[in-house]
């Protein structure tokens, strides 16, 4: 086991305090980094365990209370006096290791010494910035005071707590691949139903422009409403299927409108500026690029599932796995409309499930100051 890292030095009669910080310091640094002398194993000489730790630890913390510097011993002058004061040996020697940063911390609304009221060796920390704690600011001042220690000593690696939702069960992950495909045959009926989209017009017409922009929103809304479905149920059938958020299903529904329509809807455009205005030709890569730019918008909602994922990793999925499940839909059935588009959604969607049901695969962040272990 390592040796602690952070020395508490502080009198009995403020180890309430102690024990407070304790905490504070454990939850940020660990709970094997920092010494106070209550957990001397029972059987050890306790002066060589001390000196160890002061000798391994790389920054001290001084509490001081209201009674640090009042008289306290049996002939009624100060402890920190007497040279067998375990508190005033502890502070030479921590003041005596030029490495070691001593932080004096005051609690209790006391103030710091006088260089009057401190022998010799311990006159070094008159010089040294204090450090408040309050009750009623408490975690500001600790907050702080860690944020100082920060400095010396590493933080312990802190895990995002894992929930159903934020690992994405696999009942959720599957739930969304299977209604994927069966939503997107359903939708293609709905997307018939449209007028008939204008065909291309040659650059040299003059309604050239007003034929682009016709198309661009015919496909806009035929992409918009196709992909609005999809996302609907998967986002409800996601929500539905996980136990922690099944009453958010109906929030999923309309999350899941809102984003497909958004994700079909610039995919559909960006698809006709490249085939009418840039040019392209290949249909492949015109499908790969417009499916690729959906996935990387529903993918950007589905980060937010469970709170916790990481949004650009998920999204460079996304657009991964829109480019192939565009480009291999089209291959596979070219002509076939809703075959395409099927195989579209089942290919991009289980991408993403899988990402998200996949440990490791995209990480979970903690939010700053939120996490608690």
């Amino acid at each position: 086991m390592a040796s602690p890292s952070i020395f508490i030095c502080y009198r009995r009669v403020d180890s309430g305090w102690a024990g407070r910080l304790e905490g504070e310091l454990a939850e940020r640094f660990g709970a094997d980094a920092v010494f106070r002398d209550r957990t001397i194993p029972a059987g050890v000489n306790w002066r060589t365990h001390i000196d160890d730790a002061l000798g391994a630890c790389k920054v001290m913390v001084v509490l001081i209370g209201p009674s640090w510097t009042q008289p306290a011993g049996p002939d009624g002058a100060n402890r920190l006096w007497n040279t067998d004061d375990m508190v005033r040996q502890e502070i030479e020697r921590g003041l005596q290791r030029s490495d070691v940063p001593v932080i004096p911390v005051t609690v209790d609304d006391a103030v710091m010494p006088t260089a009057a009221q401190l022998p010799p060796g311990l006159l070094g920390i008159c010089d040294m910035q204090a450090h408040p704690l309050s009750d009623a600011r408490w975690d500001y001042d600790a907050g702080g005071l860690c944020n100082r220690v920060a400095s010396f000593v590493p933080e312990r690696e802190r895990p995002v707590p894992v929930t159903t939702a934020a690992r994405m069960a696999a009942p959720a992950a599957a739930a969304m691949v299977v209604v994927a495909a069966v939503a997107a045959w359903l939708a293609w009926p709905l997307a018939q139903g449209l007028p008939d989209r204008p065909p291309a017009a040659s650059h040299d017409t003059s309604g050239w422009l007003q034929t682009t922009v016709e198309r661009v929103a015919q496909y806009a809304a035929e992409r918009g409403l196709l992909w609005a479905v999809v996302a609907a149920v998967v986002l409800a059938a996601a929500y539905a299927a996980t136990r922690e958020m099944r009453a958010g299903a109906p929030a999923g529904l309309v999350i899941g409108l809102s984003t497909g329509a958004l994700g079909g809807a610039i995919g559909g455009a960006l698809f006709i500026v490249l085939k009418d205005v840039v040019g392209v030709t290949s249909p492949a890569l015109l499908n790969g690029i417009g499916v690729a730019i959906i996935g990387a918008v529903i993918a950007g909602r589905l980060a937010a599932f469970g709170g916790g994922y990481e949004a650009s990793t998920l999204r460079t999925i996304g657009l991964g796995g829109g480019l192939v499940a565009g480009t291999l839909g089209y291959l596979l059935f070219r002509e076939d409309g809703m075959q395409v588009f099927v195989t579209q959604a089942f290919v991009l969607i289980a991408t993403l499930a899988a990402a998200l049901a996949a440990p490791g695969v995209v990480p979970a962040t903690a939010r700053a100051g939120a996490v608690k272990l």
